[in-house]
């Protein structure tokens, strides 16, 4: 046999294991510690906030309105100013949420359609005006 296969034998017939004191737990509930509650920070960082689904369908709507009110621009252009107007306010209310998502970017992206469909149809109408009076 070789040295190392006497080692195993060796370790494996006396194995080295300390026996630790079993220690006293205490039980027992004192009357005197009532049970500590944890800050409303602490839960409240735990949990998000849920967001009310009418947000979500606010970010939608904005969106499509405002690509439907620059598929208007060809139609009327007090038609497409009221969409606008109406797909600017949906964005900004869908856009009211804490933490960064799909829905919000996509209202982000809804205000910055909607705000320039709004601000070209108003530069159009006042510059038609302006023109009529030369």
């Amino acid at each position: 046999m070789t040295a190392l296969q006497d080692n195993l034998k060796v370790q494996a017939a006396e194995p080295e294991t300390q026996v630790a004191e079993p220690q006293e737990v205490n039980t027992e509930v004192s009357q005197d510690t009532a049970p500590q509650e944890q800050p409303a920070d602490a839960t409240v960082a735990n949990h998000p906030t849920p967001v009310k689904p009418y947000k979500n369908m606010c970010a939608i709507l904005g969106f499509v309105l405002g690509i439907i009110g620059w598929l208007l621009l060809m139609v009327n252009e007090w038609v497409t100013l009221s969409a606008g107007i109406i797909a600017l306010a949906l964005s900004i209310v869908g856009c009211r949420r804490r933490q960064r998502s799909n829905m919000r970017n996509l209202a982000i992206t809804g205000i910055i359609i909607a705000g320039v469909l709004v601000l070209d149809i108003i530069l159009i109408l006042v510059g038609i005006e302006w023109l009529k009076s030369m």
